[in-house]
């Protein structure tokens, strides 16, 4: 387990509630101990491609985070790149990592046309007015944020920020010995598919066996928080505490690195939950006017109401086809006896969804409670209206689900002859017996499909996919409690091989259960 140091945050201070206002809101936060080189020259695209672990060809506007990697696959540096004007780009890394930029940019620079501007830029700005400046896709968490100017945060809620984002942290989350597989960088900054890139040899044969042994997660629990360090179940060591994000009477939250078996997503050990990074996440716009949304109706349910609309209303500055949002508004304003918004709002919810009914019922309403009876009933004759029209579209909708039920019906009997085949010639073929017994479970022939995954799991007891099908069809069947012994077992056995696909819906459907 790699040696880095630990972070604590000052709970009296900051709390996770804190990241969720400067994520949602108009405040900024400048990048401490990040820097912005530019790199210029007609050669640019072409040494970089060379270089990086991503494929710079196909940069969005917004930026990727990269790495760069030794032959042995380790961490030599990180960071943000930009398309910028005259095919140059523009790269953010952190400050401590510059002199190791500056060498490669020596040492590999042979003879293309490749230069570093001499202004660096400091103070760095990663989140403010996403209207405002240029937008930036920092460690594909945050989704549209902005280069703007910004007040300076300290660094202690720097360090609760990138913690709960799941930004890597040089020191804190892996140190420079690590290799990028142990690290989120392996997520958000390598392109397998791109070709060469020095150190994808070692990288590439990780990934595609087992994944690392050691990689970062976040956690969660009720009980007694864990201690930084070294994290242990009886006598088993499972990995470290690296930093605590959070601590209540009632709840934790904290980061650590884990043991390949122990880190399935939604698992529930003695020594925690298994979490998602980021802790919010808002990697889209989307995302975040689906959280202020809920939050908002909380605070209308509580009788909130100034919040709630203050919520809701950036819930559809974030998302302007927010169609429920609108509607949640303009209900508000009518419960405040405010007929006038809610009109305005109704109007503004038709703009996005034309075919509202309770868009025009709305209206209806708000006019009668206005007096203007005309235009009431004019109203809800267009709520009569639209509402036939929406049968009419479910009808239609209900046909061409059925014709595409017939057409996957065809499929899925030309495959099973295929299988059959298949089996004519050897019995214990795994991929046959498996693809039948997904077939007969998307029948809904359960029983038949069981048999099929009983003969699969008896020639490959290790098949993580026949293990997950041997579930599921137990759950269609009713046998819960066998259901949930068979997903104990297979989330062991695929967490073991590194197939984390399988083991992650595994405990989703154990915990649903």
């Amino acid at each position: 387990m790699p040696q880095i140091r630990a972070v604590v945050v000052n709970h009296s201070q900051y709390n996770l509630k804190n990241i969720a206002e400067i994520l949602l809101w108009h405040k900024s936060i400048s990048l401490v101990g990040w820097v912005m080189l530019r790199l210029r020259g007609k050669d640019c695209s072409t040494w970089l491609q060379r270089q990086l672990t991503q494929d710079v060809r196909e940069l969005p506007p917004t930026g990727r985070s990269v790495a760069r990697l030794d032959r042995a696959g380790h961490i030599s540096f990180y960071g943000v790149l930009l398309p910028a004007e005259d095919n140059g780009f523009d790269l953010i890394l952190p400050e401590e990592l510059l002199e190791t930029f500056k060498s490669d940019l020596e040492k590999f620079v042979i003879m293309e046309e490749v230069f570093l501007d001499e202004k660096i830029q400091r103070d760095i700005v990663f989140f403010g007015d996403h209207q405002k400046g240029q937008s930036i896709d920092f460690f594909g968490q945050l989704g549209s944020i902005s280069v703007d100017s910004a007040h300076k945060i300290d660094l202690e809620l720097y360090e609760l920020f990138c913690a709960s984002c799941g930004i890597p942290r040089l020191g804190v989350d892996f140190n420079a010995t690590a290799l990028v597989n142990e690290t989120r960088l392996n997520e958000l900054a390598v392109n397998y598919n791109k070709g060469c890139f020095l150190g994808q040899e070692t990288a590439a044969k990780i990934q595609s066996r087992r994944g690392a042994n050691n990689y970062p997660v976040l956690l969660s629990g009720t009980t007694q928080c864990p201690s930084l360090g070294e994290l242990k179940l009886g006598d088993e060591k499972v990995g470290q505490i690296t930093s605590i994000l959070e601590k209540t009477p009632s709840r934790w939250i904290a980061n650590a690195i884990l043991k390949r078996q122990w880190r399935v997503l939604g698992a529930k050990h003695d020594f925690g939950t298994i979490e998602k990074f980021p802790y919010y996440d808002f990697s889209t716009n989307s995302r975040k006017a689906q959280f202020l949304y809920l939050e908002g109706v909380k605070d209308f349910e509580q009788s909130n109401e100034e919040l709630a609309l203050k919520k809701l209303t950036r819930a559809t500055y974030f998302d302007t086809n927010f169609a429920d949002a609108y509607e949640a508004i303009g209900v508000i304003h009518s419960r405040r006896g405010e007929h006038a918004k809610t009109i305005e709002w109704m109007d503004e919810l038709l703009k996005v969804n034309p075919q509202s009914v309770m868009a025009h019922t709305n209206k209806s309403l708000a006019y009668m409670n206005l007096g203007e009876i005309e235009k009431a009933e004019e109203e809800k004759s267009q709520a009569t209206f639209k509402s036939f029209a929406v049968f009419g579209n479910e009808a239609k909708q209900k046909k061409e689900q059925q014709a595409a039920k017939e057409q996957e019906l065809s499929e899925l009997t030309r495959r099973e002859e295929m299988f059959n085949q298949v089996l004519a010639i050897d019995e214990n073929d795994l991929i046959a017996l498996f693809g039948l017994g997904d077939i007969a479970f998307k029948k809904e022939e359960y029983q038949r499909s069981l048999e099929y995954v009983l003969k699969a799991r008896a020639s490959h007891p290790k098949h993580s996919q026949s293990i997950l099908l041997h579930g599921k069809c137990l759950e269609k069947l009713g046998k819960s409690n066998e259901a949930r012994e068979v997903y104990r077992e297979g989330i062991k056995t695929a967490s073991a091989q590194g197939e984390l696909m399988p083991a992650n819906e595994m405990q989703a459907r154990l915990n649903s259960l």
